[in-house]
C-alpha cells in the first residue's frame, strides 16, 4: 500500500494490516525522519556556532585559558600558543601555577586570587608570566571571570602581553623622575651658588673699600690687603671656571689636550707651588717610584686641576698644625700610576662616600659647615680622570682623615726590537 506522503513498505512485507495501524505506522515513521532531521541540522548548527566561536576567539590579540573550577586547563586559543610557545595540546598538560607563572611572583596571592574568582567576583591584576619550554619570563595583565559554559560553569582567562607598555611606563616614570631631581638639583644650584659667590665676592669688596680709603688718606695700601684681595679673586675665578667645566662635562665638550706626561715631575711642581704658599703646614711629597719612569699620555693642566683640588680639599678639612701626605706609586701589574692624597682630618662617614663625585653634593655633617663650596670639584676631578681612562676613589673612617686617590694609565712605550 502507497500512502501520499511517498512512503512505502518493502516488497517482502506482505501480511495486511489494518488501515488505522498503517496510518499509526506512517505517522511515527514521518515523526522520526522529522525528529534525526531535526537534530542534524541542530548539530550542524552547533558545530558551525563552536567554529564561529573558534574563529572569534582566535582573532583577538589576547590570550585565553579555559579552565575548570579546580584550575585544570581545558581549552586555550591560537593567541595563547603563540605568546606562550606551546601548542594547545601542551598546555593542557600543564598548569598555570608550576608551568606559566614566574617564581618571583607572590606564592601566596593566586589562591586568594582564585578562591575569590570562583565566589563569583571577576578579577583583574598584573603578573608575571612564563614560557615553560624557554623559562623566559614576561609582565602580563590578567582578568579572571567564572561564566556558565554549555553544561557546567568554567574560569575563563583573559591574558594581555603589557611588557613594551610596561616598559614604556618605566622609561617615563624614570625620565619624569630624571626631571625633577634636575630641577631639584637646579634650586639647589641656585641657592649654593647665589651663597658661595657672594662670599668671595662680599670679601672682595670690603677689601678693595679699605685700599680705597687708604689712597683717599694719602696712605700707602696695606700689602695684606693686597694678598687678601688677590686670594679672594682666585677663589672667585675657580668657582667660575668649575661651572664653566659643569657645562663642558655636560655637553660632551670637554676637551683634553693630551701628551707625553711626566708625572712624578708634575706632582712634584704641584706640591711645591703649595709649599711656597706661605701654609703653616707642609704638603709632603713621599714617592715610592720604580726604576722606569712614570709617564702617562695626559693633559698636564687638566691633571694638575685634580690634584689642586685634591689637596685644596685636604687643606680645608684638616687642623691647621697637621701635614698632608701626597703619595705616588706605581702598579707594574695593571700597569698604571696611583697618586693620592692623605689628611688627618675630620674625616668622612661611610653611608656618605658613594656620594661624595655626585653633582653638588656636599657632605650634611656639622664639622662640615662653614667649609662648603659650590660641590662641583670631586665631580669634575673624576670626570676628568675617567676621561684619562683611569679611576678615583676614597678611604675614609669619620674622625681619623681621609686618603682621596687617582689613577692613571702609563703610557706603553713601542718595544725595542
Amino acid at each position: 500500500m502507497d500512502l501520499a506522503s511517498g512512503f512505502r513498505f518493502p516488497k517482502f512485507f506482505k501480511v495486511a494490516l489494518p488501515a488505522a495501524t498503517l496510518i499509526a505506522l506512517h505517522r511515527m515513521w514521518t515523526e522520526r525522519h522529522r525528529l534525526e532531521t531535526l537534530v542534524n541540522s541542530k548539530t550542524a548548527a552547533l558545530k558551525s556556532s563552536e567554529q564561529t566561536l573558534r574563529a572569534v576567539l582566535n582573532s583577538v590579540n589576547v590570550a585565553i585559558f579555559v579552565h575548570d573550577l579546580d584550575g585544570t586547563i581545558l581549552d586555550v586559543n591560537e593567541p595563547m600558543t603563540l605568546m606562550y610557545g606551546v601548542s594547545s595540546e601542551q598546555a593542557k598538560r600543564m598548569t598555570i601555577a608550576n608551568d606559566f607563572s614566574s617564581q618571583r611572583n607572590p606564592t601566596d596571592q593566586l589562591p586568594v586570587i582564585w578562591q575569590d574568582v570562583l565566589n563569583g567576583n571577576p578579577r583583574s591584576f598584573e603578573w608575571i608570566a612564563r614560557r615553560p619550554l624557554s623559562s623566559e619570563e614576561f609582565e602580563v595583565e590578567v582578568f579572571l571571570r567564572r561564566i556558565p559554559l554549555k553544561d557546567r560553569d568554567v574560569i575563563l582567562a583573559n591574558v594581555k602581553d603589557v611588557t613594551d607598555r610596561k616598559r614604556v611606563e618605566r622609561e617615563l616614570m624614570n625620565a619624569k623622575t630624571a626631571a625633577e631631581r634636575a630641577d631639584q638639583e637646579k634650586t639647589t644650584f641656585m641657592s649654593i651658588a647665589s651663597h658661595e659667590l657672594r662670599t668671595p665676592i662680599t670679601a672682595l669688596k670690603v677689601y678693595l673699600q679699605l685700599a680705597q680709603r687708604a689712597l683717599t688718606r694719602g696712605d700707602p695700601v696695606d700689602s695684606l690687603t693686597i694678598d687678601r684681595s688677590l686670594e679672594q679673586t682666585d677663589r672667585l675665578v675657580r668657582m667660575i671656571d668649575d661651572l664653566l667645566d659643569v657645562s663642558r662635562i655636560e655637553t660632551g665638550a670637554l676637551a683634553l689636550r693630551q701628551q707625553s706626561v711626566d708625572i712624578a715631575g708634575l706632582v712634584k711642581d704641584v706640591v711645591e707651588v703649595f709649599n711656597h704658599l706661605g701654609l703653616n703646614r707642609k704638603i709632603l711629597l713621599e714617592p715610592h717610584l720604580e726604576a722606569e719612569p712614570a709617564r702617562a699620555f695626559a693633559d698636564p693642566a687638566r691633571i694638575e686641576q685634580v690634584l689642586s683640588n685634591l689637596i685644596r680639599n685636604a687643606l680645608k678639612y684638616s687642623p691647621e698644625n697637621s701635614d698632608i701626605h701626597v703619595r705616588l706609586s706605581i702598579d707594574g701589574k695593571r700597569h698604571e700610576v696611583r697618586i693620592s692624597v692623605q689628611d688627618r682630618g675630620i674625616g668622612i662617614p661611610k653611608d656618605r662616600q658613594q656620594n661624595l663625585f655626585t653633582r653638588f653634593y656636599r657632605v650634611p655633617s656639622k664639622a662640615h659647615l662653614g667649609r662648603q663650596g659650590l660641590g662641583l670639584g670631586l665631580y669634575i676631578s673624576k670626570r676628568i680622570v675617567k676621561e684619562h681612562g683611569g679611576q678615583m676613589g676614597v678611604l675614609s673612617e669619620e674622625g681619623q682623615g681621609s686618603e682621596f686617590y687617582f689613577t692613571l694609565p702609563l703610557e706603553r712605550l713601542p718595544s725595542v726590537r
